[in-house]
């Protein structure tokens, strides 16, 4: 390949077609635990990598928020970012400092989960939260690189590959990550305990005394999966041994373990296979490297995120106890509005109306901006004015995420929990971006679709290790297709096509 390092030409040349004006996510969500995030790729993020992210728009609608920053300054952020990171010695202080602040925060989790939050004076609550605010924010600087980096690096890969037959499918396997998701951990550790437990589907849990004990210890390990920016709920003993009851009735475990071990040393033995077949030099063998690293990154920063947010919900609760108020009304307060939660000083019915708002954050302002209803939706009319309709629409691509050609019905949603409930197995999964809470949806999936996301995020990733066909970064598969549909997904050539049946 070529011999050049990288550099923001390669940006501007070659598949600038292809790079949407805006990058964009949307899924459910309250105000205050998706702010406590924002606030980590500004100013913070600026201190460490020399550039925040760009003005970040947050438009809220009922539980669901959609999320948007112009896609070229993300890109040169992250350009900048895989620049720094060539240097082994820069690469070293990012993993140094997440180590770091990764312990640091876990030191919040036993004095918030101690039981004591009631006898606390409201100052000392109040001061609680804003430490752990604060050490939440320093944890989530080195990871605002994340999107950042898969971005500007996807464009990178279809660059040096523009001229490889069957790229898509390259440079899926080139962005594949060398460790395994936090979902499928979790599954191989369940299936690890049916092993020595040696059960089948014809088992009687009952008459196996350590089981019970091995569960519980496994809930402590994993009792967070399931949480979200919208809600968190508390997996127990008997939620994994309902899981540990679906998987045998279709898999023997010991086999199944094999398996999704087996698949991964497979897609990195095929990746250094082709790596060395592309002739790669050192500087493009870097960049894979770092692409490797931060879909790991990813997916570690949302284990971290959907613990943190568990002990975030627990303190959110004792203020709720204490002012009188619903959680939700709580959760939509700002961070540096708790004070204001006690004395009732703001109400309830204020914060019911940010239900429907939009929040900005402007690049070189330390302050956000809130808007009312109203004028979020005449600025979001601004930003993304309405198109035609595309319902007449009955073909579109994106990128290919996972190979694969099936058929099925389409079941569209944006809730997990909608998800999880009506799809059945075979179905097709068509959502904006996946989570880990649509992880149960989507092992039941023939395919998974979305209007949002690259190579390396959650869809990509699960699809991947699961054997699911995905193809990420539609933009508009949610608008075309409707519940019941019957659709093709053709992973191998990126393409999805509504169907007669």
């Amino acid at each position: 390949m070529g011999s050049h390092p990288y550099s923001l030409r390669c940006f501007f040349s070659g598949d600038i077609m292809e790079l949407p004006e805006w990058f964009k996510w949307e899924r459910e969500a309250s105000i205050q635990p998706l702010l406590w995030f924002l606030r980590c790729i500004l100013a913070p993020t600026r201190s460490f990598y020399g550039k925040s992210w760009p003005d970040t728009y947050l438009f809220f609608k009922n539980g669901v928020v959609l999320w948007a920053n112009r896609m070229p300054p993300l890109c040169e952020l992250g350009q900048l970012i895989i620049d720094q990171l060539r240097d082994p010695a820069k690469m070293k202080r990012l993993e140094t400092r997440l180590k770091k602040d990764t312990v640091d925060l876990e030191r919040f989790y036993p004095r918030i989960q101690s039981k004591k939050l009631e006898s606390l004076s409201d100052e000392a609550l109040i001061q609680l939260h804003r430490d752990y605010f604060e050490q939440y924010v320093t944890w989530g600087v080195t990871g605002a690189a994340v999107e950042p980096v898969y971005l500007q690096g996807e464009q990178l890969l279809k660059q040096l590959l523009k001229n490889t037959p069957k790229r898509e499918h390259t440079i899926s396997i080139l962005s594949t990550g060398s460790k395994p998701s936090f979902s499928v951990r979790q599954e191989i550790d369940l299936l690890q305990i049916a092993v020595d437990e040696k059960l089948t589907k014809k088992s009687d849990f009952a008459s196996h005394p350590a089981l019970k004990k091995k569960l519980e210890a496994h809930a402590k390990q994993y009792f967070w999966m399931q949480n979200s920016y919208w809600r968190t709920r508390v997996l127990d003993a008997n939620y994994f041994q309902n899981e540990m009851v679906l998987l045998l009735r279709e898999k023997e475990a010991r086999d199944y373990i094999r398996s999704l071990n087996g698949a991964l040393k497979m897609q990195q033995k095929e990746k250094h296979v082709l790596m060395e077949f592309l002739k790669l030099t050192d500087s493009e063998k870097k960049l894979v490297e770092i692409i490797d690293y931060f879909a790991w990154f990813q997916d570690y920063r949302k284990e971290v995120i959907l613990q943190a947010t568990h002990y975030l919900d627990v303190l959110l609760n004792e203020f709720a106890r204490r002012s009188g108020y619903s959680l939700q009304h709580v959760k939509n307060a700002l961070p540096s509005e708790m004070p204001l939660i006690l004395s009732k000083a703001l109400t309830e019915s204020e914060l019911e109306k940010r239900s429907e708002c939009l929040v900005l954050w402007k690049e070189f302002e330390d302050a956000l901006r809130l808007y009312s209803r109203v004028e979020a939706a005449q600025i979001e009319e601004k930003l993304f004015p309405k198109s035609r309709p595309t319902t007449e629409l009955v073909e579109f691509s994106g990128t290919a995420a996972s190979p694969g050609k099936v058929q099925g019905r389409a079941v569209v949603t944006m809730n997990p929990d909608e998800a999880n409930r009506s799809l059945k197995k075979g179905d097709i999964l068509v959502t904006s971006m996946t989570s880990p809470d649509f992880v149960p949806a989507m092992k039941k999936a023939a395919a998974v679709v979305t209007n949002e996301g690259g190579i390396t995020c959650h869809a990509a990733i699960v699809s991947r290790e699961f054997g699911i066909p995905c193809v990420v970064g539609t933009r508009v598969a949610s608008k075309i297709l409707k519940t019941g549909d019957w659709v093709e997904v053709d992973a191998n050539h990126s393409q999805v096509r509504k169907l007669v049946k």
